[in-house]
C-alpha cells in the first residue's frame, strides 16, 4: 500500500471517528421515540393503523398507545395536543388522572425500601394533624390509603381555583377533621382521591420536601421518564378538549385545566406514552428496568398483589383495581374526566402491559380499547370497536332536523352487516341522552326513546331512561308507566339506584303538584 493510500484510508477513519462523535454529541440525553425492543414490522403496522382508524372515526383530538409484552415494546400517536394544532407525539405530557396512584404507590414503597416508614405504620406517626371524627382515625394506616380501606369520604376536587401553594397537600389532610368516617379502616373499600392525596402529604412530611421531588429523583429519573411529572407541565403538553356540538360531535379545547395541588397526589400525574412504557416494563420485570433495579423485586410483589378482596373475582391492589380471570390478575387502572381519558392494564403473569391516553372525554370508549390491545398482546384477533351509532344519527339529524329520517338511517345501519356502527340499545339510548340533556330537545328524545323501547322491548335502560324524558317534561302517568316497566324488566337484579332515586323523587315532586 503506497503511502499517499495510506494517508487516505487514515483520513477517511479519522473523518468517521468525528462522526461518530458529533452524533453522540448531539443525542445526548434527548429522547428517543423508538424502543429499544420492537414487535415485528407486521405487527407495529396492524398497531399504527389501529391508532389512526380510531383518529379518524371517533371525536378524539389526539390519542396515544403503548404496548409491552415481554421484551417487545411498541408505543405510537396520532392527532392534536392543543388548539394551536401542534401534534400529539409520544413524547407529550398528558393529564393521567388516577393512574397517579399506581406511581404514588410506587414512591411509598420506595419510602418502606429506605426505612423511612412500614406500611402499617399509623398515619398520625407521620401526620399528628390527621384527624376525623370519632377515634376510628388513630387507626388509619398507611397501607388502608393505598388500599381506599381507610374510610376517608369522598369530596369534590375543585380545579377553577387551584392551591399551588407548598403547604396544598397539608390543607387536604386538614380539611376533613371535622368529617366522619364512613366505616371502620380496613373493613370496606370505599375509593377516595383523598387517600392518595393525604399519602402525597406523609411523603412531604417524611421527606421534608415537595412530594414532587421524591418521584422525580426516585422514579421518574431512575427510569429516564424525562417528560414526566407531578405538577402541571410548564409548556408542549396536551390540553383538554371537550365535545362543543353534540351533533356534528366536533370539539374545542376546554379553558379549565384539572389540576390543583391540594390533590396532585390523586390526580397531579401526568406522563408520556413513551414515558410510561418504561414504568411499566420496570413493573413487568419485577423492578429492575435496563440492568438496574428501580424498586426491589419484594416492593414490586407488593405493589402487584391483591391485598384486599371485594365480591366475587374482584380486589384492589396498591393504586390499582384487580380482577381474576382464569386464575391471572388483570390490573386495571382507569381515569375519565377533566377532558382526558387514560387506562393502564397489566397481566404480570404474562408480562403484558397496555396503556392508553387521549386528551377528551367521551365517546371513545378507552376500556374496551385497552382490553381488545391486551387480548391482541394474548394470541386473540385485534378486534376494531365499533363506532356508537350515535355519531351517524347526530349529523344526519344536523343535515335536515328530521328525526323519521334519522330512523330510517338506524335502520338501515342495523341492517348492514358489514357496518361498523353499534346499534345496540346502549349505543341507541345514548343517543337519546344527548337529545335530552346535551341538546335540549326533550320531544325528539321521548321520541328517540319510544321507538328505542319498540326496537328493544326487553331493555332496562330504554324504559329507564324513557321514564326519566318523561319527568323531565312532567308526563306523570307516562312516567310512571315505563318506570314500572323498567324495573319489572329488571327484577333482583334492581336498577340503578341514583337513577331510579331521582326519578322515583320526581315522581313525588310531580304527584304533589298534581295534589296542589
Amino acid at each position: 500500500m503506497t503511502i499517499k493510500v495510506k494517508r487516505m484510508a487514515m483520513g477517511f477513519l479519522l473523518s468517521a471517528l468525528l462522526l461518530l462523535v458529533l452524533i453522540a454529541f448531539l443525542t445526548k440525553d434527548k429522547p428517543r421515540d423508538t424502543a429499544t425492543y420492537s414487535f415485528t414490522a407486521r405487527r407495529q403496522l396492524e398497531l399504527t393503523n389501529f391508532v389512526t382508524q380510531l383518529k379518524q372515526d371517533f371525536p378524539v383530538p389526539g390519542i396515544g398507545v403503548a404496548l409491552i409484552s415481554n421484551d417487545s415494546v411498541f408505543y405510537t400517536s396520532a392527532g392534536l395536543r392543543d388548539q394551536e394544532r401542534q401534534a400529539f407525539t409520544v413524547s407529550t405530557p398528558v393529564f393521567s388522572g388516577s393512574l397517579s396512584e399506581p406511581l404514588l404507590a410506587t414512591a411509598i414503597l420506595k419510602l418502606q425500601e429506605q426505612g423511612k416508614l412500614d406500611l402499617d405504620d399509623a398515619v398520625i406517626k407521620f401526620l399528628p394533624y390527621f384527624k376525623m371524627g370519632g377515634k376510628a382515625y388513630q387507626d388509619v394506616t398507611i397501607r388502608h390509603l393505598l388500599t381506599h380501606t381507610s374510610g376517608i369520604d369522598k369530596y369534590e376536587m375543585i380545579w377553577d381555583t387551584p392551591n399551588l401553594k407548598s403547604n396544598a397537600p397539608e390543607i387536604t389532610t386538614r380539611s376533613i377533621a371535622s368529617q366522619l368516617p364512613r366505616f371502620a379502616p380496613g373493613t370496606r373499600i370505599y375509593r377516595s382521591p383523598y387517600n392518595y392525596d393525604i399519602l402525597a402529604d406523609v411523603i412531604n412530611k417524611i421527606t421534608g420536601k415537595p412530594f414532587e421531588e421524591f418521584t422525580d429523583k426516585e422514579i421518574f429519573s431512575s427510569l429516564g421518564m424525562s417528560t414526566s411529572t407531578f405538577l402541571r407541565p410548564r409548556e408542549q403538553y396536551a390540553k383538554p378538549f371537550k365535545i362543543s356540538n353534540w351533533l356534528q360531535y366536533s370539539y374545542t379545547q376546554d379553558t379549565l385545566y384539572p389540576y390543583n395541588r391540594e390533590n396532585a397526589g390523586s390526580n397531579g400525574f401526568h406522563t408520556s406514552t413513551r414515558d410510561v412504557s418504561r414504568w411499566i416494563q420496570m413493573i413487568l420485570n419485577q423492578g429492575w428496568y435496563q440492568k438496574k433495579e428501580v424498586l426491589s423485586t419484594a416492593s414490586q410483589k407488593e405493589l402487584t398483589k391483591v391485598q384486599f378482596s371485594s365480591e366475587g373475582n374482584k380486589g384492589v391492589a396498591f393504586g390499582f383495581d384487580v380482577l381474576i380471570r382464569d386464575g391471572e390478575r388483570v390490573l386495571i387502572k382507569s381515569s375519565h374526566y377533566g377532558g382526558f381519558n387514560s387506562e393502564m392494564i397489566l397481566i404480570p403473569e404474562r408480562k403484558i402491559g397496555v396503556a392508553v391516553f387521549s386528551n377528551i372525554s367521551g365517546f371513545l370508549n378507552i376500556s374496551s380499547i385497552s382490553s381488545q390491545l391486551a387480548a391482541w398482546l394474548k394470541g386473540e384477533p385485534l378486534v376494531y370497536p365499533k363506532i356508537p351509532v350515535g355519531i351517524a344519527l347526530g349529523k344526519k339529524l344536523y343535515q335536515n332536523r328530521k328525526l323519521v329520517d334519522v330512523l330510517k338511517q338506524y335502520e338501515v345501519l342495523k341492517q348492514d352487516s358489514s357496518v361498523k356502527y353499534d346499534c345496540s340499545a346502549e349505543a341507541l339510548t345514548q343517543f337519546g341522552q344527548s337529545l335530552l340533556y346535551k341538546i335540549g330537545d326533550r320531544q325528539k328524545a321521548i321520541q328517540l326513546f319510544q321507538y328505542c323501547t319498540m326496537k328493544f322491548p326487553s331493555s332496562v335502560l330504554a324504559h329507564l331512561y324513557l321514564a326519566e324524558a318523561y319527568v323531565q317534561n312532567k308526563n306523570l302517568s307516562q312516567c310512571k308507566k315505563s318506570f314500572a316497566k323498567a324495573k319489572a324488566l329488571a327484577g333482583s337484579k334492581g336498577l340503578n339506584q341514583q337513577q331510579a332515586a331521582y326519578i322515583e323523587e320526581n315522581i313525588l315532586v310531580l304527584e304533589e303538584k298534581k295534589q296542589g
